[in-house]
């Protein structure tokens, strides 16, 4: 039989290791299940004023942890914006993200594979004002996406007319292509 709070003590020392100040261990539910928050910068500093100047997005990753995790049970996440991000679409967006890595390491150990996706996510949209959801802000977004999904479709067509056969649904998605031989 797995001592499952023995494993969850034991990823709560790694995450302490790793995450340093950015990992806290909260009291337990009504329940007595383990809460854990992880605050999610996409740039690391070691100096709090140059860490806020960094990073023009922060999140906080709310962990509770069931009775059998990580074995038979995946944890219950909450994602709570802390700085840049809107919380409709962008908050939606993070938690789909963080429930589809906790799925993808299902009886494993997974806090840190999540929280390294989602400071991913926030590496990539790092950038001033995703926190304004006026009308204009919303359809200057747009239209940065689209433009960019024009050069991308632009590049893949190159790439395939110069004979360098590509993996145009994942170029198109926004990650690097991949050639195949």
């Amino acid at each position: 039989m797995t001592d499952h709070a023995e494993e969850q003590e034991m990823e709560a020392e790694a995450l302490e290791a790793i995450f340093d100040t950015h990992f806290a261990v909260q009291s337990p539910t009504a329940e007595g299940r383990p809460q854990w928050t992880v605050d999610i910068y996409p740039e690391t500093a070691s100096d709090p004023d140059e860490l806020q100047e960094l990073n023009h997005v922060a999140i906080q990753l709310h962990i509770t942890l069931p009775e059998t995790y990580p074995d038979e049970a995946l944890p219950i996440l909450q994602v709570n914006i802390l700085k840049g991000l809107a919380p409709d679409p962008h908050g939606d967006d993070l938690l789909v993200a963080a429930q589809e890595e906790a799925a993808a390491n299902e009886g494993l150990p997974c806090i840190y594979a999540i929280a390294e996706r989602l400071r991913e996510w926030l590496a990539e949209n790092n950038r001033p004002g995703l926190d304004d959801i006026s009308m204009h802000a919303q359809m200057m977004r747009k239209q940065r996406e689209q433009e960019l999904q024009q050069v991308r479709i632009q590049d893949a067509y190159r790439l395939e007319c110069i004979g360098w056969p590509t993996n145009c649904q994942r170029y198109l998605c926004g990650k690097d292509p991949i050639l195949l031989t």
